[in-house]
């Protein structure tokens, strides 16, 4: 495997047989798939307002928490 340099980024060069050749050509095609499918995922969970009026909040969550459920929480 030989390595070199192109505008600054690294370039490896190797030789593959014809069956290899076809082997590889299908790895990258499915990386590249799954690839997209990851980002098309990534998008979905990210996006604003998706939970809006799906998820009720009760006016007690933001009560201070007492002494003893602090307690709880962190162990002592």
């Amino acid at each position: 495997m030989s390595k070199s340099a192109k505008k600054g980024h690294e370039v490896f060069s190797f030789s593959l047989m014809s069956d290899q050749r076809d082997e590889f050509a299908a790895f990258l095609r499915r990386s590249l798939r799954a690839d997209e499918q990851i980002k098309a995922e990534r998008s979905a969970k990210r996006k604003p307002g998706r939970l809006k009026g799906r998820l009720i909040v009760d006016p007690a969550f933001f009560e201070p928490l007492s002494d003893e459920e602090v307690k709880e929480l962190t162990g002592e």
